[in-house]
């Protein structure tokens, strides 16, 4: 039925040229007999001229017999294939018609792929941006979880090592002869510094803060040792070691936390440990003042 619906146009076309040519071969037939006769009488009995007359007929008879009946049929054969090249004509519009369609459908969905295809591609980079965002953030904030981790844990040895078992510094006599000979013990921390805060940034301050002034106090800092009791040495390597951990950590998180180091002044802490172990252990047999 699609290739009827198709092809109407045709099939009409050739129908309509077979009922012509038959109905010109009908009434050519009928009128070779009516005016063509082979001799006989006009008014004596009529017959086809097909019905074994063609014999009587010379051939120039013949000749007109046959251009007479074959022009019409020509003719109409000629109408039917210009009405036949017009169909196709026809057909053929339509069908660029249709390509035309396809093809401006087809550029729209490739059109509309590309547009979903930059689409996927800029989902796709805010998705890594989120993600590299997120990462970011996990990291720094890992970052910043080892730093507080670190300064609590320096605040920590402060309150259980420094504070609670307070080392002592061995001041050794002095070379002059009006000088003690006895060698006098002092706290690294001032005496008042007790009951330190559980924030560890204010328990570090406080504590910096004591030993700074501590320090400034004695007359000659050559002489300053750690007196190794509870082993207090290892103590203050533990403290440098995580001054120094925080300090490498905070130049990675930036200006924010190192300003923060600055302002508990650990770096001082630091070098004023450092020099008293540099001075050597204060391990003393002899008469000993705790001042």
């Amino acid at each position: 039925m699609g290739i009827i619906k198709t092809h109407a146009s045709l099939i009409c076309a050739l129908v309509v040229a077979i009922m012509v040519l038959g109905g010109w071969f009908i009434f050519s037939d009928q009128l070779l007999a009516e005016v063509w006769s082979c001799g006989a009488s006009v008014t004596g009995p009529k017959q086809p001229v097909w019905d074994g007359r063609l014999a009587c007929m010379n051939a120039s008879e013949l000749g007109d017999v046959l251009a007479g009946f074959f022009a019409p049929a020509a003719f109409v054969v000629l109408v039917v294939a210009v009405v036949l090249q017009g169909l196709e004509l026809k057909a053929q519009r339509q069908e660029l018609a249709d390509t035309r369609e396809v093809f401006v459908l087809q550029n729209e969905l490739i059109r509309a792929q590309t547009e979903a295809t930059v689409q996927s591609a800029v989902l796709f980079r805010d998705q890594n941006d989120i993600l590299r965002a997120q990462e970011d953030a996990r990291i720094e904030q890992a970052k910043k979880d080892a730093f507080e981790d670190t300064l609590k844990r320096l605040a920590n040895l402060i309150h259980t090592r420094l504070i609670g078992r307070s080392p002592l510094l061995a001041i050794e006599p002095s070379a002059s002869p009006y000088a003690s000979m006895t060698t006098v013990l002092k706290p690294l921390f001032q005496k008042r510094l007790r009951g330190l805060s559980d924030d560890p940034n204010t328990a570090i301050g406080s504590a910096v803060t004591s030993a700074v002034f501590q320090h400034f106090s004695f007359s000659d800092l050559n002489t300053v040792q750690v007196y190794n009791r509870y082993g207090h040495r290892e103590t203050f390597q533990a403290a440098i070691a995580l001054i120094s951990r925080a300090s490498d950590q905070a130049r990675e998180l930036g200006d924010d936390t190192t300003s923060l180091l600055n302002e508990l002044r650990t770096d001082s802490l630091k070098v004023i440990m450092q020099l008293y172990l540099n001075n050597g252990p204060g391990e003393h047999n002899g008469p000993l003042e705790v001042g």
